[in-house]
């Protein structure tokens, strides 16, 4: 801004003014030129005394266009420039030691803002797809419907009616096809999952249809099968020709664009190294750079515009290199962004699972030292007192108090963490003693077989124990939802695995890849999706596996089974050859 005499010389430091052309040359380069008005402020102060000759116009907007504001304006420039140059810009010696690592902070930056494009350009996208999936699937399932109810092939030209259809309703229906909802569109989930449902159902009555149309035409004895098959044949190239002249189209007029925008960069990156080379050489010839400094002028010049010409046209090269190798470069980026997100979020969970188990540590051990505190002090009261029935309930309390902690403490983080042989019974029966209450309130019938009693496996009791808790507890929940007198929870063995195996509704197909992952649930209380995540790593970090039932498996319950592999186990056949 400039201030004459205390006073705001306007339109100067407007947004719209380049008086001092300071956008102009940012324009051309922007790291020699580095000024530039959305991250700078500065005032200059004049005064009429020392400045008459800077005069306003008739409309007091700016000074008039003479000598002395053709000086004013080029004192500033030079200041700026110079500044520029010897300070802040690519060209300063100052910054020279500093650049390689400002160009990889400028990469990172560059990075995360192509990455922040991508995703919003990922959400526009599949905002624009779930409209267009919700306008289109309504009418084509009414349609699908209406014309289930009506096929009949009566002559040759039914048959190409009914296959024309057919295509038609699998191209529209491959047009309401729906990206991975991207991150950041939870309000979206609803619609998203009904959108994935309705399509899923039309393409059943789509299949439907085409079945009963395939025993149709095997039913009916057309006049002329040649015929018939020359109108399909030439109903199919007409629909392939006009989709791919359309393809054609839009991706020679994105060519024709880019082209342009190709060779106006390049015209003018040449046309500024050119300026830029031609400043060095008037240098040399005015006697303000020798020739030793002209050279090494000349070739870091080189250097830096090499290096900047690689990054602004290699960008087109490798995307038109990932053409021709027919990379699909969106759904690659859109993959890798999206496993890069999950792996952060994952991350923030497990830090947020690991302070919460050093929290439950400290309140562990802080309530080992308050139940020594309150034993010792009920010892030191008086007979009289410490006989009382209230002072009873109290020394009940805290009693299953440290029951339970004893209970738990194979469980702990800071626990034991020898291995040994651990048996079957011994998991049995510490399961069944942890559940006691819950399974005789449920009524639910938990047992194991006699394979399982033996079975031997070694490890750390802290490693297996917590494992078998999570499967029995999701068990008891999922169990309690079958009728009372059907409700059977069973520890097995199946070849070389250990199973956990329930009477329950088991889980559905479309949930069996996600029941592992963090926080996913289906309970409709008390649920958190962190048990069968934990269990899983708690496994895997012994180099043990633990998975659900597959379509090969034969479990001895209709349920939810469970497979766990350990990789020092010793079944009943085994432990009876050692004997």
């Amino acid at each position: 801004m400039i201030y004459r005499d205390g006073l705001r010389v306007l339109p100067y430091g407007r947004e719209d003014n380049d008086f001092f052309e300071i956008e102009s040359k940012r324009s051309k380069n922007a790291g020699r030129y580095f000024w530039n008005h959305r991250q700078m402020f500065g005032r200059i102060a004049l005064t009429r005394r020392s400045n008459p000759n800077l005069r306003d116009k008739a409309g007091r907007e700016g000074f008039i266009d003479n000598v002395a504001a053709k000086t004013f304006r080029a004192v500033v420039e030079n200041i700026l420039e110079q500044s520029a140059r010897r300070y802040f810009g690519s060209a300063s010696d100052i910054r020279t030691p500093r650049l390689e690592e400002i160009r990889e902070s400028n990469r990172a930056g560059r990075a995360k803002e192509e990455a922040k494009k991508l995703r919003e350009r990922e959400r526009k996208l599949f905002q624009a797809e779930l409209d267009a999936a919700e306008a289109l699937l309504p009418g084509l399932r009414e349609e699908v419907a209406q014309a289930s109810e009506t096929l009949a092939i009566q002559d040759d030209a039914d048959i190409a009616k009914a296959a024309e259809r057919l295509s038609d309703w699998r191209e529209r229906l491959a047009e309401a096809e729906l990206r991975p909802q991207p991150s950041g569109t939870a309000r979206l989930n609803k619609r998203y999952q009904a959108a994935r449902s309705s399509a899923k159902s039309i393409a059943l009555s789509i299949a439907e249809f085409d079945n009963v149309f395939r025993d149709r035409i095997e039913e009916f004895e057309a006049a002329d099968p040649a015929a018939v098959l020359e109108r399909q044949t030439e109903a199919a190239v007409s629909a392939v020709r006009k989709q791919v002249q359309a393809f054609q189209s839009d991706i020679e007029a994105m060519q024709r664009e880019q082209y342009g925008g190709v060779r106006e960069l390049a015209l003018m990156r040449l046309g500024e190294f050119r300026r830029e080379t031609a400043a060095i050489a008037a240098n040399l010839q005015t006697g303000n750079f020798d020739l030793a400094k002209s050279v090494e002028a000349v070739r870091l010049l080189r250097d830096r515009w090499t290096v900047e010409n690689r990054r602004l046209f290699g960008t087109y090269l490798s995307a038109l290199g990932a053409v021709k190798d027919e990379i699909d470069l969106e759904t690659l980026a859109s993959v890798q962004s999206e496993e890069l997100r999950e792996a952060a979020s994952e991350l923030d969970r497990l830090t947020a699972l690991a302070q919460l188990g050093i929290a439950v540590e400290i309140a562990a051990h802080d309530l080992a030292d308050f139940d020594e505190m309150a034993t010792s002090g009920i010892a030191a009261l008086p007979e009289s007192i410490r006989n009382s029935e209230a002072v009873r309930d109290i020394r009940l309390g805290i009693e299953g108090l440290t029951d339970q902690l004893r209970f738990l403490s194979p469980l702990r983080l800071s626990g034991d963490k020898v291995q040994r042989w651990i048996e079957g019974r011994e998991i049995e029966d510490f399961v069944r003693r942890f559940f006691a209450p819950t399974l005789a309130r449920a009524g639910i019938d938990f047992s194991a077989t006699p394979a399982f009693e033996v079975v031997q496996l070694y490890e750390r009791p802290a490693r297996v124990f917590p494992v078998f808790l999570n499967l029995v507890n999701n068990a008891i929940y999922w169990v309690s939802t079958a009728p009372r007198s059907t409700r059977r929870i069973l520890l097995d063995v199946a070849g070389d695995e250990l199973l956990v195996s329930d009477s329950g509704p088991g889980v559905e197909e479309e949930d069996r890849e996600h029941i592992f992952n963090l926080f996913f649930t289906r309970k409709k209380r008390s649920g958190r999706g962190v048990g069968l995540y934990l269990a899983r790593a708690n496994l895997a970090a012994g180099g043990h596996s633990l998975r659900y039932v597959g379509e090969d498996d034969e479990p001895p319950l209709e349920g939810a089974t469970f497979y766990l592999g350990f990789n020092n186990i010793r079944m009943a056949e085994e432990i009876g050859g050692d004997g």
